[in-house]
Parts: structure tokens; C-alpha cells; sequence
């Protein structure tokens, strides 16, 4: 009964994804083929071939509401929904993120009736622990770093920075925050649950990093 229900479930958040994202000026990139499979043979699908599925949706819609901007967003100009009418890309934003948090919902429920700890509810990370490093190590680290896009949301440039023996790091249009080192290249922030790695190449250079949040890894090529 459960590998029917992950099946029919992770199919029918797909659908959803790409039903709703499609409004935003993207086809549906699924094939006529595609759409005349049987929920019998869908049902028979594989993890790996469900899990792919999701992922791919994800990246569409991210595709999809990057082409946005306050402007569109709020301009009277209407998009066409699946009925027929017409839909403001606002609305179209706010049923995706009310549909991400309903079917997130359901699948944690279940996820509890199969004994398991869903990933909202699991325990905090480990303590982190800060280690020192001499300004001419953390130094190496300064720059700008154009951060990639967060699902459903845009880039930002990260301004890396010394100041007063430790390293900074400030989102364009944010509060600074210091990043506490916990080895030479991994540092961690203790307001936030969130750390970053630095990437070197293989001169030793370093050449960007990788924002690691919420079980998401966002990568920032350095820019200068």
C-alpha cells in the first residue's frame, strides 16, 4: 500500500509542479507520449525514476520563476491558466509555494505512519566548533561571489571580507555575518544553521564556494 502511495504521491507533485509552473510562460516539458501513460505502469516506476522526476520539475519551475521580476509580477498583463482564464503571475506564485507546503504536509504524515522522523523534525546539527586561523590564511577567502539562485528565488552577490581578525561574509542588501572557521577551508555561522565551503582549484587558488542550507548546496563562483 505504501509503494503505491509514494508512487501516486511523488507523480502527483510532479504534475502539480509543472501545472502550475507552466503558467509562468514555460511549456510543460513533458511529451504528448508521456501524458497517455497509465497510472498502472507509473505505479510500477522505480525510485530512482520518481525521484529524478521530482527533481526535474523543481529545476523547472526554478527555470520558470527566474524569468520573473517585481514588474511582471505586479503588472496587469495576465497569464493563461489551464481553464482557460487568466491568472496573475503573483497568484501563480503564492498557490506553488502554498502547494509545496500542503504536499509537504501529507508527506511528513506519512512518513510518520512508516515509523520515520520526517527532515523538519529531525535533531538539530552537531555542535560546531571554531578553530583559529591567522588573518593571512582567511585573507585568501576575500572577494565577491555570485551566489546561484534558491529554489523559487534569485542569485545574490556575496561580498567576503576581513575585518578585525575574523572573516565576513554580506549578502547584497543584507546584514553582515562572521563565518567561524571549523577547518581551513569549512566555516560555519552560529546564527544561523547554515555553512560554507571554499573551493580551490588545483593551483590552490580559490575559485569559489558552496552554501550549504536546508539540504540545499548553492554554488558561488567567485567573480573577482
Amino acid at each position: 500500500m505504501f509503494a503505491t502511495w509514494k508512487s501516486r504521491s511523488t507523480q502527483h507533485l510532479e504534475d502539480a509542479n509543472l501545472g502550475l509552473c507552466s503558467r509562468l510562460g514555460k511549456a510543460d516539458p513533458r511529451s504528448a507520449a508521456e501524458w497517455r501513460i497509465s497510472d498502472s505502469v507509473r505505479a510500477k516506476w522505480p525510485k530512482d525514476t520518481l525521484v529524478a522526476r521530482v527533481r526535474a520539475s523543481i529545476v523547472f519551475c526554478t527555470a520558470a520563476i527566474a524569468q520573473l521580476n517585481d514588474a511582471r509580477i505586479a503588472e496587469v498583463a495576465t497569464m493563461q491558466s489551464d481553464s482557460g482564464r487568466t491568472v496573475l503571475p503573483a497568484r501563480v506564485l503564492l498557490a506553488f509555494t502554498t502547494d509545496l507546503a500542503e504536499h509537504y504536509a501529507q508527506l511528513a504524515s506519512y512518513v510518520r505512519q512508516l515509523g520515520l522522523v520526517p527532515p523538519s523534525a529531525t535533531p538539530p546539527h552537531k555542535a560546531r566548533v571554531a578553530i583559529d586561523l591567522p588573518v593571512s590564511a582567511l585573507s585568501a577567502y576575500a572577494g565577491k561571489y555570485n551566489l546561484s539562485p534558491a529554489f523559487a528565488g534569485v542569485g545574490v552577490m556575496l561580498d567576503v571580507h576581513v575585518r578585525d581578525g575574523g572573516l565576513y561574509l554580506t549578502p547584497s542588501g543584507q546584514p553582515e555575518a562572521r563565518l567561524w572557521p571549523e577547518s581551513a577551508t569549512e566555516f560555519f555561522f552560529k546564527e544561523i544553521d547554515a555553512q560554507i565551503s571554499f573551493t580551490r582549484n588545483a593551483r590552490g587558488v580559490v575559485t569559489g564556494l558552496v552554501l550549504h542550507q536546508g539540504g540545499e548546496d548553492r554554488v558561488g563562483p567567485k567573480a573577482r
